[in-house]
C-alpha cells in the first residue's frame, strides 16, 4: 500500500502538468487560428477591390456581401461598406449607394479615399453625407482672441464651438496678429465623429516676451537724429564755416577795392589831361573799385546771415 501510495502521490503532478501542457497546446491553437481568419478577410477584401476597379462590380459586389457576414474589424467592415456603395452607385442605384456610405461612415469617420479615383456624383454625395452627419468641435486655449484655423481656413475666434463635417481636419490655433508677444502656434490632427462632439484644448507656448511698439510721434530731437550725418549740429558745424569764408571773401574783396581806388587816386595825379590811355585807364579802375565795393558789401550781408543761422543751429543742437 506504501508503495501504491507513493506512486500515486508522484502520478498525481505529473498528470496535472501533462493535463496543463495540453490545454495550453490547445489554447495556442486556438490563438493561432484568429490571426490566420484576418489575414484570409484582408485578402478577400483586396480581391473585391481588385474586381471592383476591373469594372467587375456584379462579382464585386457579391464578394463583398459574403464577406459583410463574416467576423470583421470595424475599419474592415467599413471598407466593406464603402466598395459595396461604390459598386451601387456604378450601377446607378444612388439611394442604396448613399446607404451604405452612410453605414461606413458611422462605421469609420475617419475612412478616406482620394477624390481622383470617384466620380464626381460620388465625391459630392460623399462630401453631402459628411456634412449631414455632421458633429461638433470645440476648441478652446489659453490667450485671448486668438485664431482658429480649420483646414487652412479661418472660423472664428477662441473659445469657439461649431458644428463640423465628419472625418479628419487639422485645426490650428494661431495667436491674434495684433498680440505684442510671440507665441507658438497649435496644430491638432483630429477625427469628428457622427453626432458628435469632439473638445480640443490647444494651449499657445510664450515664445519671447515683447514689449509692445510706441507709436506715438517722434521729438524733433529723435527726427533729427534718425537722419544720421544730417543733425542739427553738423549743420550747426557747416554753417560757422561757411560764415568764416564768406566774411573772408568779404575782406578780400575790400582790399582789393581799396587797392584799386588808390591806384585810380594815384594815377589820377600822375595822369595828363592829354593822354586819353591814361584817362580811360582811371575810369577802368574807378569801374572796377565800385564793382569789388558792391562785392564786398554782398559778402558781409551773405556772412552776416550765415552767421545768424549759424547761431540758430548752434542754439538747436545744444538746447
Amino acid at each position: 500500500m506504501g508503495a501504491i501510495w507513493d506512486m500515486g502521490v508522484w502520478a498525481l503532478p505529473v498528470c496535472l502538468s501533462g493535463t496543463v501542457l495540453l490545454l495550453l497546446c490547445a489554447a495556442g491553437n486556438v490563438r493561432g487560428d484568429v490571426p490566420s481568419a484576418a489575414p484570409a478577410s484582408e485578402q478577400r477584401l483586396h480581391q473585391a477591390v481588385e474586381l471592383y476597379r476591373r469594372g467587375e462590380f456584379d462579382r464585386s459586389r457579391q464578394q463583398l456581401e459574403q464577406l459583410a457576414s463574416d467576423e470583421l474589424s470595424s475599419q474592415q467592415y467599413a471598407r466593406v461598406q464603402l466598395y459595396l456603395g461604390l459598386n451601387e452607385a456604378a450601377a446607378q442605384r444612388m439611394a442604396r449607394a448613399e446607404s451604405y456610405f452612410e453605414r461606413a461612415l458611422l462605421q469609420d469617420p475617419a475612412l478616406h479615399i482620394e477624390p481622383e479615383q470617384l466620380k464626381t456624383t460620388v465625391v459630392e454625395m460623399l462630401t453631402r453625407l459628411r456634412w449631414r452627419l455632421r458633429g461638433w468641435l470645440s476648441v478652446t486655449t489659453n490667450v485671448t482672441g486668438a485664431q482658429v484655423i480649420v483646414d487652412g481656413k479661418f472660423v472664428g475666434i477662441a473659445p469657439y464651438r461649431a458644428q463640423q463635417s465628419v472625418g479628419r481636419h487639422l485645426v490650428e490655433v494661431r495667436p491674434p496678429p495684433e498680440s505684442g508677444d510671440v507665441y507658438s502656434t497649435g496644430r491638432r490632427n483630429i477625427v469628428v465623429a457622427a453626432r458628435t462632439e469632439f473638445p480640443l484644448a490647444i494651449p499657445l507656448l510664450l515664445m519671447v516676451p515683447l514689449s509692445r511698439p510706441d507709436r506715438s510721434p517722434p521729438s524733433t530731437e529723435q527726427a533729427l537724429s534718425s537722419h544720421g550725418w544730417w543733425t542739427a549740429g553738423r549743420w550747426a558745424w557747416i554753417a560757422t564755416a561757411a560764415t568764416f569764408v564768406a566774411a573772408a571773401t568779404a575782406v578780400g574783396l575790400g582790399v582789393a577795392a581799396l587797392n584799386a581806388r588808390d591806384r585810380a587816386d594815384d594815377l589820377a595825379q600822375t595822369a595828363t589831361a592829354a593822354r586819353a590811355e591814361d584817362q580811360k585807364r582811371h575810369r577802368d579802375l574807378v569801374d572796377t573799385s565800385e564793382q569789388l565795393v558792391t562785392a564786398t558789401n554782398i559778402s558781409w550781408g551773405v556772412s552776416a546771415a550765415l552767421a545768424l543761422g549759424s547761431a540758430a543751429l548752434w542754439t538747436w543742437s545744444l538746447w
